[in-house]
């Protein structure tokens, strides 16, 4: 476990700079005096002032570290909402392609119908379906000649 002097060193009498605001400015003999810089060590088993950091760099430190929070905090903000708007058309492109997919089937089954009737009907006519293919490829040849003249 932890020594007694380890603890009182955590807990214990750690130099604090606590002053009063108002008592500095309303006694001339506070606001005179010097007072030294406080250090921090950097770590609480450390009694040596080796290494050890001064309030103004902890506060500068501190505010550096509140800085790149912020911007960290931003960038995964940005990142979220990238992210919800990645899954809302992931999801629209997924609800087009099922709409698509049941256009063409629908489609398939037209074609697959009307290919049917249509043998039905050359059966009942006694025409093979290769003089109907010839007639609608000789009625396609007119429309072109048509159109390209």
């Amino acid at each position: 476990m932890y020594s007694k002097e380890q603890r009182t060193s955590l807990f214990g009498d750690a130099p604090t700079r606590r002053t009063n605001l108002f008592a500095q400015q309303t006694n001339p003999a506070i606001k005179q005096q010097q007072q030294p810089e406080l250090f921090r060590t950097p770590s609480p088993y450390d009694n040596t002032k080796v290494g050890a950091y001064s309030q103004s760099m902890m506060s500068s430190l501190e505010s550096q570290n509140n800085e790149e929070l912020d911007s960290i905090s931003g960038k995964v903000k940005l990142l979220k909402d990238l992210g919800v708007k990645m899954g809302d058309e992931i999801r629209s492109s997924s609800k087009t392609m099922e709409q698509l997919n049941d256009t063409f089937g629908m489609a398939s089954t037209k074609v697959k119908l009307t290919y049917n009737r249509m043998i039905v009907m050359s059966k009942n006519a006694g025409i093979t379906w290769k003089v109907w293919f010839l007639f609608f490829f000789a009625v396609f040849l007119c429309f072109f000649w048509v159109w390209i003249s």
